[in-house]
């Protein structure tokens, strides 16, 4: 699944996965395992997976994403973690699991949503942190992008 974001600069797609991998770290590491509001542009994307659009503040997303790269800098990939949200959509269920929270993948024994499984994971994220930088460059306060999913076929999802 492709997340599309429509900005002044254009449209870019990014990959579903990089950026629940970069959300879950940010929840896990920097927010207690619950979504906060210091993160809200971030965490406002994964509404594009349930409701298909939402409108996210460019200048905001822009300024958490600097923000957690930044704090995560020093993460590898193989001490990364990952939602239960993230899980239930890499295994193939649908429905939102009822509660939230995040674990470290290698303690519960589950692979990351990616193919790689060491390395940094911001110069793994490099892509996606390169694409939206790219999409937001020029944004300012207030200025909204439009995002919404793109599904492929079942396998890639």
């Amino acid at each position: 699944m492709n997340i599309v974001i429509k900005s002044s600069c254009g449209e870019v797609r990014v990959d579903w996965a990089d950026y629940a991998l970069l959300r879950d770290n940010i929840q896990h590491f920097m927010e207690a395992g619950r979504p906060s509001p210091n993160y809200a542009a971030i965490h406002s994307i994964e509404r594009a997976v349930d409701d298909g659009r939402v409108a996210v503040d460019g200048a905001r997303l822009r300024g958490e994403l600097l923000g957690a790269c930044y704090r995560l800098r020093r993460l590898h990939l193989q001490d990364s973690a990952v939602s239960l949200r993230t899980r239930s959509l890499v295994t193939g269920c649908r429905a939102r699991p009822e509660q939230r929270g995040t674990t470290r993948a290698r303690f519960a024994g589950w692979r990351l949503p990616t193919r790689k499984q060491s390395g940094s994971l911001i110069r793994h994220l490099k892509p996606f942190i390169s694409t939206i930088l790219t999409a937001t460059r020029t944004a300012v306060d207030g200025e909204q992008l439009s995002i919404y999913t793109e599904r492929s076929s079942p396998s890639n999802t």
